[in-house]
């Protein structure tokens, strides 16, 4: 089957040390900085990525003097692997005895906050939160669209100023606001 250029290989040739390695070094943009999070030598973690892109029949980075950067076909690969390698994070913290964390936490927020209890629920959540993984933030309008993002997995939390109608997700009360209302005389 061909796709984009290159026959699909079965899932038994790959070798997952390889596309690890092309993670790092995507996500850092560094040879280098990929090297010492995987404990392996620049050296190693190039052939890899080489033996890689022979194997997919597609180059993944544009080499350039001092500086990588990613070929559209590495870009997709790339958001696949993110994907992959969170996805495996997580698996590992729930059959994990201990906590693992460490993947990006990722949290719904209904445009019509502003500031208040809310906001400074966040702030709290990312200053504890920020040393143990990544926390992106996600503005959605509609509550009911947010909530659902929840519910398929698209998002981990959220807040929003409505409560869910389904019983499908537990919720509580983060903080109320007084609301004023004032006009010139």
């Amino acid at each position: 089957m061909e796709r984009g250029g290159f026959r699909m290989k079965k899932l038994k040739d790959i070798n997952w040390n390889q596309v690890y390695y092309f993670y790092e070094v995507a996500r850092k943009m560094s040879m280098k900085e990929a090297a010492e999070v995987t404990g392996v030598s620049i050296p190693t973690v190039s052939e890899q990525i080489k033996r890689l892109e022979t194997l997919l029949e597609t180059p993944l980075f544009h080499r350039r003097p001092r500086r990588i950067e990613l070929t559209v076909e590495g870009e997709t690969l790339y958001k696949h692997a993110q994907q992959m390698f969170e996805s495996g994070l997580r698996f590992l913290d729930v059959v994990s005895p201990t906590v693992i964390g460490g993947y990006p936490v990722r949290i719904g927020v209904q445009d019509s906050f502003s500031a208040g209890p809310a906001m400074e629920f966040l702030i709290r959540y990312f200053d504890a939160y920020s040393p143990f993984g990544t926390v992106n933030t996600f503005r959605e309008a509609n509550p009911d669209r947010l909530l659902d993002k929840v519910y398929n997995g698209e998002l981990d939390w959220a807040i929003s100023l409505q409560q869910p109608t389904s019983p499908r997700l537990e919720f509580g009360k983060v903080g109320s606001a007084e609301i004023v209302f004032c006009a010139a005389a």
